[in-house]
């Protein structure tokens, strides 16, 4: 019945405005999960459970209550600057801010982020680069990455500037795989072949 009321509340205008935002994502499902987080959020505010004091705090609620909505990180970071009608820097700041306010949350959210990328989107880069290289498009979930890592006694990441694309020593591999809870890809000799091999 929920689910049904809030579909109801969204109209074309809607639609359309979202389309210009995120062109490429399934505006409906998404929309579905901004009705779902607004609706949170106000009830919240009416009841007097969160009673936001200033506009950034606002602010980073309403991100949590998106990302808790079930909104990937990709998706919530596309959606900032047009939600908010603010520049990309300043949205990516905002989504940083949000992050380190609701740690605790968020972590567990990069984590599955990160396990998935080292699972399904790493390969072993053999020749002379010998590295495991994978796809994190998450700019936020990267961020995270980096400061797990300068915490760590492992190799630093190789940030390749393309697309996301990233490129890690073996033990900094292992690390985050320790660290996410990832099966490890095993190597394997063909140069950008992702190996069977798992343990």
């Amino acid at each position: 019945m929920e689910s049904s009321n809030q579909s109801s509340l969204i109209t074309d205008e809607h639609r359309q405005r979202l389309a210009t935002i995120l062109p490429n994502s399934d505006i409906d499902a998404t929309l579905e999960k901004i009705a779902q987080a607004g609706a949170a959020e106000l009830l919240d505010y009416c009841t007097g459970r969160i009673v936001p004091t200033t506009i950034s705090e606002l602010r980073a609620n309403r991100l949590n209550y998106l990302l808790k909505s079930n909104m990937k990180l990709t998706e919530l970071e596309g959606l900032v600057a047009g939600l908010f009608q603010i520049p990309g820097s300043t949205a990516a700041r905002l989504v940083k801010t949000a992050s380190s306010r609701f740690a605790y949350e968020w972590n567990s959210d990069f984590k599955e982020l990160l396990r998935e990328s080292l699972e399904n989107q790493v390969e072993w880069i053999d020749d002379e680069v010998q590295r495991f290289q994978l796809t994190l498009t998450s700019a936020l979930a990267r961020g995270w990455m980096q400061d797990q890592v300068k915490s760590a006694n492992v190799s630093d990441i190789e940030d390749t500037k393309k697309g996301g694309v990233i490129r890690l020593q073996e033990d900094t591999y292992d690390y985050l795989c320790t660290l996410a809870g990832a099966t490890r890809v095993e190597k394997q000799d063909k140069r950008g072949k992702k190996s069977a091999k798992r343990r």
